[in-house]
């Protein structure tokens, strides 16, 4: 007799999350118990991209909450050790922080200083100088721009040639907004290419670039920023001067 042989069913396939920068506030509201039209209908409000209905899905596959979860509990044990053990606790645990952050980035302003200053690695001193400087934005402290680079624009969690197409569609999101037909074409082009963001992400990290960035916004640099320019300039001469000097030796 022949033995029969058992079919091994191969397991399934497994989704690939996306790269996507506002991971965490997905996560954040999936746990709250948004359905997904709901979660798509605010990350549109938002001008944050939507992912597909799988993706969703597996984020909120991906969860084993425990029995009677209640994310807005404080005393439920359970729940609080599962809440803790994500990656986006902060946002359940600073209500606060997390309510300062969703006002930037509903200020269209507001939300182009901060995300091109993630994108530089911007000093938070400095950027909250310039949103109360130029935007009259008072109130906003360090740990609320932690919270909204980890949570809403997290540029560490892609690698650097993602990241310029990811900001490019989360610019053309709001541009798109006010775009009415093939006549604000070639302008919509423009406003994608001047965006503070976009002039962000194709520059490297130095006091030069942010100064680039608030003249993009029509904002000018402090006296302490042009210093640090004039500061970075003297650097380069030097080092083109050294380089200059190295030329034309025995073993050039």
């Amino acid at each position: 007799m022949k033995k029969q042989q058992t079919k091994i069913q191969a397991p399934p396939a497994t989704l690939t999350l996306p790269p996507m920068l506002h991971a965490r506030w997905l996560q954040y509201r999936v746990l709250m118990g948004d359905s997904n039209q709901t979660l798509r209908a605010q990350l549109l409000a938002d001008d944050l991209p939507v992912p597909s209905d799988a993706v969703m899905d597996a984020i909120r596959g991906s969860f084993k909450v425990p029995r009677g979860f209640d994310p807005t509990s404080r005393t439920h044990a359970p729940s609080r050790t599962f809440i803790m053990s994500t990656d986006c606790w902060p946002l359940f645990e600073w209500a606060d922080r997390r309510e300062k952050a969703l006002r930037l980035l509903r200020a269209p302003r507001a939300r182009e200083l901060v995300e091109a200053g993630a994108l530089l690695a911007v000093p938070h001193a400095a950027v909250i100088s310039t949103l109360e400087t130029n935007l009259k934005i008072k109130d906003v402290r360090p740990e609320t721009l932690d919270l909204y680079a980890g949570s809403l624009f997290d540029v560490g969690a892609v690698s650097r040639a993602q990241l310029k197409v990811i900001v490019q569609r989360h610019v053309r999101l709001a541009i798109d907004r006010v775009v009415g037909g093939p006549d604000d074409a070639s302008a919509a082009r423009r406003a994608l290419a001047a965006d503070p963001r976009m002039v962000a992400v194709s520059l490297p990290s130095s006091p030069i670039a942010w100064a680039s960035v608030l003249l993009s916004m029509g904002f000018a640099p402090s006296k302490f920023e042009l210093a640090r320019v004039l500061d970075t300039l003297e650097s380069i001469a030097a080092t083109r001067t050294a380089q200059a000097l190295l030329r034309g030796g025995r073993d050039d």
